[in-house]
């Protein structure tokens, strides 16, 4: 029983509570917290009862109120015996006895948020050697990763329950990594109530202690701990692909997906799930904005077959990727790609700053038809874009003119003589498009295709290389012809004007 001010409140664990005046009863309704919390985590000594429906708690109602409260457990109204639920309660607040024991109200909010929501941190601590007995029977805390051995011996010498929790734990860890782990203990030659345990590897007729296998083993034994928790909490990940390499980056978000509710806060493209297009909805990036961070998602009113296409035209690789990149430049075709990619990332003077350098991906979108989808998507995720198009690209009524003019994306003004090339042109640079074509080449000539422009150049060159390489293989083509050709004035001006459009 607490007090304060006129109101005072006393909650029953087990049995529920009233809430009363000090000068005159004010009856509410009784609130079964213990029954709640028994249905949430169900005792073991009990027979099993289907859940009808879950527990409901007002809180609200129980806050709202100038008072402390107190939770106190007593007796059993009907003789039964403590249920197991309390008895955890009681230890994890350091009680040995469950009866007729008080708790602050805080404390037990406390022990729900820790079993429900797990946050771990990005800088890992070593694993830890020496434990006291009398803290290894509660459920140890798990954020900085060093406590995993000592919880891991816990699991392995408790309960039906925790067994069954630590064989879930050696599972994942063996799914991840391809191998099993082992926990032994010592008693302590220092300490009378200590125990030495370590977490061991096999390899071959020996074992070692996984401390010296490297620490993307030990993150996976971290994260195997805190996956293969109970059900219904909720795991935020900092970081988590610090120490571990790309295939089990993408094992644990599968792995993540049939275990638990999870936040991943991540700089890895490998740990983006876009397996699925409803996978599209489940992310969330976050872009510099005028005024600080901006936060970046799919509207939940988007179209599924509109995520379907952006999925089928981008490909897993350019959406997972597309995410970390500080700008994108669309290119038409490979060709373009290959000799750009070149040519940009020599050092052409003093500030250079090629495109790796700058994070500026260089995607080649299939087509003048592939921009539409591609733009969509960086548009949505706050990724900034720039577009190096072919001639036609940039003729009135073209794809590309139709999407960006159905999306708003158009700057005013347009020129008025659809057939001046030059005027088209640089209208287009407003929005980000650029071109080293010098016309339009609607006449079905391709005059105004990328290759044009390279025959151009060095016509001898491009015949040689499509002679030695073969006119199927465009990237390599770019490239070659790139290697052998110095950066163009022009190429070298338009990389500086993207560049400008991009904000780098």
């Amino acid at each position: 029983m607490s007090e304060r001010g006129d109101l005072s409140c006393r909650i029953d664990v087990l049995n529920g509570s009233r809430m009363t005046k000090r000068f005159r009863l004010h009856e509410v309704p009784i609130v079964p917290l213990g029954e709640a919390w028994v249905q949430t985590f169900p005792d073991r000594d009990l027979a099993y009862k289907p859940r009808e429906e879950a527990p409901r708690i007002d809180f609200s109602q129980l806050l709202n109120h100038d008072n402390e409260i107190s939770l106190q457990t007593t007796a059993p109204i009907d003789g039964s015996p403590f249920p197991d639920s309390l008895r955890d309660l009681a230890l994890l607040l350091g009680k040995n006895d469950p009866d007729s024991q008080v708790f602050n109200f805080t404390q037990v909010l406390n022990v729900i948020l820790q079993r429900g929501v797990v946050l771990t941190d990005n800088r890992r601590l070593p694993l830890a050697r020496g434990y006291e007995l009398g803290n290894l029977r509660v459920a140890a805390d798990l954020q900085d990763g060093s406590q995993v051995p000592g919880e891991l011996y816990r699991l392995k010498n408790g309960t039906l329950e925790q067994r069954s929790r630590y064989e879930n734990i050696r599972a994942l860890f063996t799914h991840l990594v391809g191998c099993p782990f082992e926990v032994q203990a010592i008693p302590d030659p220092v300490k009378a109530d200590g125990l030495l345990i370590d977490v061991t590897l096999p390899e071959g007729g020996l074992e070692y202690p996984i401390a010296f296998a490297g620490a993307g083993r030990q993150e996976a034994l971290v994260l195997s701990t805190l996956v293969a928790g109970d059900p219904g909490r909720v795991l935020i990940l900092d970081e988590p692909a610090v120490h571990i390499e790309p295939t089990l980056q993408r094992r644990l978000v599968y792995a993540l997906q049939d275990r638990a509710q999870c936040v991943i806060i991540t700089h890895s493209a490998d740990l983006v799930p876009v397996s699925r297009a409803s996978d599209l909805l489940r992310i969330v990036r976050l872009s510099p904005g005028v005024h600080g961070s901006e936060v970046r998602r799919v509207s939940s009113a988007l179209d599924e077959k509109r995520q379907a296409r952006w999925l089928q035209r981008l490909g897993a690789n350019d959406a997972r990727s597309l995410l970390f990149s500080a700008g994108a430049v669309l290119c038409e075709g490979p060709t373009e790609v290959g000799a750009l990619s070149a040519w940009w990332e020599e050092n052409a003077g003093p500030g250079w700053v090629p495109p790796s350098g700058a994070n500026i991906s260089l995607i080649d979108v299939g087509g003048d038809h592939g921009f539409g989808t591609y733009i969509e998507f960086l548009t949505v995720f706050g990724i900034p874009w720039a577009v190096i198009a072919d001639g036609p690209a940039l003729a009135p009524g073209s794809k590309l003119h139709k999407h960006l003019e159905v999306e708003g994306l158009l700057p005013v003004g347009h020129p008025k003589d659809a057939q001046d090339f030059h005027a088209w042109k640089e209208y287009w640079k407003n929005v980000g498009v650029f071109s080293v074509a010098d016309t339009f080449g609607t006449d079905g000539s391709k005059s105004g295709e990328f290759e044009a422009y390279l025959e151009r150049l060095d016509s001898s060159l491009y015949r040689q290389v499509g002679q030695d390489i073969g006119k199927r293989s465009k990237p390599r083509i770019g490239a070659a012809f790139a290697a052998d050709h110095s950066p163009p004035r022009e190429v070298v001006d338009v990389y500086h004007l993207i560049r400008q459009h991009l904000g780098w």
